[in-house]
């Protein structure tokens, strides 16, 4: 992936060997919608991993919320971590830093342990701190009350929380993206089946 940041024709022939077993029309809306670029504020890492996230786990969340919402009385709150590391994560023993919002950053988050996964060296900043508080509130009030701290973050489906240094509410997390990704039927890819 390292390689990727400097060589276009490498991130799109990865993608193409991929994804042209579903049909060439597959591997143009997977490029439309996870691109390469190489700029400050959108690298390809993370439009590779943000397209790993969502094959694997984001959208099919959608189905899986959907389902829980229609067979409990309780409400189901469905979220979405968007917060970055201040530093590289090197979670579960991996030798490839994450930079982004990764799995499991909420549970590092919950329990307030990211300084352990991170590079050696790292100090938490104000923001990793932010998220922690953040996300303690609204699951803590969530444990006591049956509902999240936030107020507009009511029960799914119509809203899903985006949570970083502050929780946003959406009706739904990529619509487009996720609609595209079942219709095409890929959930059997999904890490939860």
């Amino acid at each position: 992936m390292r390689d990727w940041q400097t060589n276009e024709n490498l991130y799109n022939s990865y993608i193409a060997s991929h994804f042209d077993p579903f049909g060439s029309n597959i591997t143009a809306q997977v490029m439309a919608f996870y691109p390469y670029t190489n700029n400050e504020t959108h690298q390809v890492e993370y439009s590779f991993t943000s397209m790993g996230s969502d094959v694997y786990l984001n959208c099919p969340s959608d189905v899986i919320a959907d389902a829980a919402a229609k067979s409990v009385t309780a409400g189901v709150y469905r979220y979405v971590i968007t917060s970055r590391p201040s530093s590289p994560v090197y979670a579960f023993g991996t030798s490839y830093p994450a930079n982004f919002s990764l799995h499991a950053w909420d549970v590092f988050g919950f329990y307030d342990v990211m300084d352990f996964w991170m590079a050696p060296g790292a100090k938490l900043k104000e923001s990793d701190r932010k998220f922690s508080d953040t996300l303690q509130r609204e699951i803590m009030t969530w444990i006591k009350t049956g509902k999240p701290s936030t107020q507009d973050w009511k029960p799914y489906p119509g809203y899903t929380a985006l949570i970083d240094e502050e929780v946003s509410v959406t009706p739904r997390y990529k619509p487009k993206v996720c609609d595209w990704w079942l219709k095409n039927d890929f959930f059997k890819y999904a890490w939860m089946n």
